[in-house]
């Protein structure tokens, strides 16, 4: 069976969702360090994928952006350390769960995940719905086909880009 913790992440408050292929067995949106704790409920099932809602940078990224990427670092950071470095971690970016799903705002995931899951989304409130839908889209991926996003791959797409911003504005 399958198995996904995924993760939506904030600055001091973080959502996850613990599902399987047509369960949800558990959610909260708890304190970034009880979460620490929820994360390591796991380390003793191999079959648990983790994934993350990936944060995508802004020209101009507020303080609290800034503290939730820290948390997202501490997060990762913790996975690796109590599953080991080979324990694989995938990150998503909320775009991409959004084309998935066909959904064009945050309500739209939130329908799409009443119509798939049911009633077992009754008691689910604000970040819950985005690591539910985080999750869903983890399930629904061929398990090859997902892939870790590590660190250094996240530094070297933003250095990237911020090379070809340069180079166009140079151009001009």
């Amino acid at each position: 069976m399958r198995a996904v913790l995924a993760i939506d992440p904030g600055t001091t408050h973080s959502a996850y969702v613990a599902i399987g292929s047509n369960l949800i067995n558990r959610f909260d949106k708890v304190e970034n360090k009880q979460l620490l704790k929820e994360i390591a409920r796991y380390r003793n099932s191999p079959h648990v994928q983790i994934v993350i809602e990936q944060i995508k940078p802004f020209r101009r990224v507020a303080e609290t952006t800034m503290w939730t990427v820290w948390w997202y670092g501490r997060f990762h950071h913790h996975v690796k350390q109590i599953y080991g470095l080979d324990r694989p971690i995938f990150y998503v970016p909320r775009a991409t769960v959004k084309r998935h799903f066909s959904a064009k705002n945050d309500s739209a995931i939130r329908k799409a995940m009443i119509d798939r899951w049911g009633w077992q989304v009754d008691q689910m409130t604000a970040d819950e719905w985005q690591a539910l839908a985080v999750g869903s889209w983890a399930l629904d991926q061929p398990k090859a086909s997902l892939h870790e996003y590590t660190a250094t791959k996240l530094i070297e797409d933003v250095i990237a880009k911020s090379r070809n911003r340069r180079k166009k504005k140079a151009r001009k």
